[in-house]
């Protein structure tokens, strides 16, 4: 039986896949870490290093991502708390986030003000088994509906 994971890699190149595995594995990092997962991610999203990791090549990722973290840790005004989102849906949400990017070149922030944690929580329930691309177009109309 073939897995989800081995048809993304036949229909996904390479770096596509890298990148999306990478950014799931961040974003899974810090829910580990125990750092509050909407903080995480809208400092994240909206940081100098996702400007940066919306540029870089794959190898350049990891780096980067752990450079990142590591200031969160040294950074005091970021508090830690006990409780926080299962790693799995932090795992997704760093999965569309990135997919999103790579397929319309959108920059995190931007991405961001669509999709914010908030609204990545209320729908992973009925989304996390759906197509990326069917999450990101769901996302943008439901955007739109608030404009």
């Amino acid at each position: 039986m073939i897995t989800a994971s081995e048809i993304h890699k036949m229909l996904c190149p390479d770096n596509f896949a890298q990148h999306c595995l990478e950014y799931s594995r961040l974003f899974a990092l810090a829910a580990v870490k125990g750092y509050p997962s909407e903080q995480f991610c809208k400092d994240f999203m909206l940081s100098e290093y996702s400007v940066e990791l919306d540029r870089v090549s794959v190898k350049d990722l990891l780096p980067l991502a752990e450079d990142m973290l590591c200031s969160f840790e040294h950074d005091n005004t970021k508090p830690k708390l006990e409780s926080h989102e299962d790693t799995e849906v932090m795992r997704w949400v760093g999965h569309i986030y990135c997919y999103w990017h790579l397929k319309t070149n959108e920059s995190s922030a931007e991405i961001y003000r669509q999709a914010p944690f908030s609204k990545m929580l209320s729908i992973y329930t009925g989304y996390h088994c759906l197509a990326e691309d069917l999450v990101i177009q769901d996302l943008k109309e439901l955007y739109v509906k608030t404009l």
